[in-house]
């Protein structure tokens, strides 16, 4: 190979490894002009490193999360796509990465399992799948759902107050009625379209009596400031006002300024306002007890 013609192979691939979190498989290798006996000389002078097979990594690049669920995904290849936890960090949904990456494949794809990936089995619409940061992924709404089964309710919660819009995850659900799991979105989802508020009450009521904490009333009508706010619980003794906030309660923007305009009048009148999700009420409930406890002072 003449010199100028290496030269330029080897910035393209330079650029592609730097691109790629230091990762590449073989079939790119000879897709921008390396011959599979070069690729084999770089692992035996170990300047590229065997992660999967026909997926490498180069030396110079540090092992990360990022390079080992590129590396999944390029071993996968376009049969496949990132599902469940890791493609809801890839997604920047959760903080953490898991310890083996998530690959969603058909049913008829036929692939053994490898050392730090994780295969499902699954057939998915066309509507659920994207391109995100380079690579083939479950949509968000798909992603926030299965995540939410797999780490708790806290994702979609999460999910619901950063934007994820509650219609799309209901024709998310609607889609993918067979999938194991599916009954279970379908609860998950069904929660948090109505916030439940008669259900959420009956929640925080329950944690009261367990906690021994006494003194409040439900759905009490207050005049502040000339104007009448109703309050979900209050405990007139110690001037609280607890709030219960649904999550479809995160996407009615005109209930979400009242209810900045009450907190902010209910306030400058002296009471404090605590606010609890439903997955405060449902994943720490102790939590809820103790807040409420020291605001009353117990």
């Amino acid at each position: 190979m003449r010199d100028g013609v290496r030269m330029d192979l080897d910035a393209t691939i330079a650029t592609l490894l730097s691109r790629q979190d230091g990762v590449i498989s073989r079939q790119q290798a000879t897709y921008w002009g390396m011959s599979d006996h070069q690729v084999d000389s770089r692992v035996q002078r170990r300047e590229w490193v065997r992660l999967l097979p026909g997926v490498f990594r180069s030396a110079a690049h540090d092992d990360t999360a990022a390079s080992r669920t590129r590396a999944a995904f390029y071993w996968v290849g376009k049969r496949g796509a990132l599902s469940g936890s890791s493609a809801a960090w890839w997604w920047k949904v959760i903080e953490a990465p898991p310890a083996r990456v998530e690959m969603t494949i058909p049913h008829r794809v036929q692939l053994r399992a490898q050392p730090g990936v994780q295969l499902r089995r699954r057939n998915l619409h066309s509507s659920d799948l994207v391109h995100h940061r380079g690579l083939r992924i479950t949509s968000k709404p798909l992603t926030v759902l299965l995540t939410a089964l797999e780490v708790g309710s806290s994702v979609l919660d999460r999910a619901l107050q950063n934007g994820t819009p509650l219609q799309g995850l209901r024709a998310t659900v609607d889609r993918n009625s067979g999938i194991t799991g599916s009954p279970a979105m379908r609860k998950l989802l069904a929660q948090a379209s109505d916030g439940a508020a008669a259900t959420s009450e009956r929640l925080f009521i329950k944690i009261m009596r367990g906690s021994g904490i006494c003194g409040w009333k439900a759905n009490t009508r207050l005049r502040v400031q000339g104007r009448d706010y109703e309050a979900d619980f209050v405990f007139a003794t110690a001037r609280l006002i607890v709030e219960i906030d649904g999550w479809a309660w995160h996407h009615q923007p005109d209930r979400f300024q009242q209810d900045r305009d009450k907190q902010n009048a209910l306030t400058l009148a002296g009471w404090i306002v605590l606010r609890f999700t439903w997955h405060d009420l449902t994943e720490r409930p102790e939590w809820v007890a103790a807040q409420v406890g020291q605001a009353v002072g117990r």
